[in-house]
């Protein structure tokens, strides 16, 4: 008698339906960000419980600064080693020179204030420095349907700025609600959209009419 494939159907049944339970469970159990990287293991001893727990898994901007959003704010690590954390306006660096902490805003900057010279001779003979990159936090509040690429945005103490990208913004609709920060650093500056991981270039940026 000629065998029928009926009897083979369960067990083809049960191979597809574990390879399915299989590749679910992978994709379940793709690891999380649920730590600081290791880069902010320092800044995480000195301040500890301040920089709360992350709430992104971290990110390298075009300049080589390590990027990672936490619920209480936002810490970077810089090419030169300097760790920031960045809580509204309260700020802690830690460097060479020791742990830092300070009050900052938009108009004075995320990195560290910067004592002057007593020496003013010694000081012109200095090679200047560039200036450093400087990150706040924001929160998009609207999306401007006008045609000229531009978003509203809310500082942590109300302000409320209107920004006009470049060449505009794939996905800043799906950002609204979010924070988001902006990061200016010599002639450019950039809007970064961390839950969509886009950076958008910033044409002009200005306080936002009544």
């Amino acid at each position: 008698m000629r065998p029928t494939v009926t009897r083979r159907l369960p067990l083809a049944v049960v191979f597809v339906t574990s390879v399915t339970f299989a590749t679910a469970t992978a994709a379940f159990s793709q690891p999380s960000c649920t730590q600081f990287a290791p880069d902010f293991a320092a800044l995480v001893q000195q301040i500890g419980a301040v920089m709360g727990a992350p709430s992104s898994c971290p990110r390298v901007d075009g300049d080589g600064t390590i990027i990672q959003v936490s619920s209480t704010g936002l810490a970077l690590r810089r090419p030169d080693g300097m760790l920031i954390f960045a809580s509204g306006d309260e700020h802690w660096a830690l460097s060479d020179a020791g742990l830092q902490e300070w009050t900052g805003n938009w108009h004075n900057g995320l990195y560290p204030p910067v004592t002057p010279q007593p020496d003013a001779d010694a000081t012109q003979a200095m090679p200047q420095q560039p200036d450093s990159a400087q990150v706040q936090t924001m929160t998009l509040v609207q999306v401007l349907q006008d045609g000229s690429n531009a978003v509203v945005v809310e500082d942590p103490s109300g302000s409320m700025f209107t920004v006009e990208t470049a060449d505009g913004c794939p996905d800043v609709d799906a950002a609204v609600g979010d924070h988001v920060f902006v990061r200016s650093g010599g002639s450019e500056t950039d809007l970064i959209l961390m839950q969509q991981h886009e950076t958008c270039a910033v044409a002009a940026m200005h306080t936002a009419p009544d």
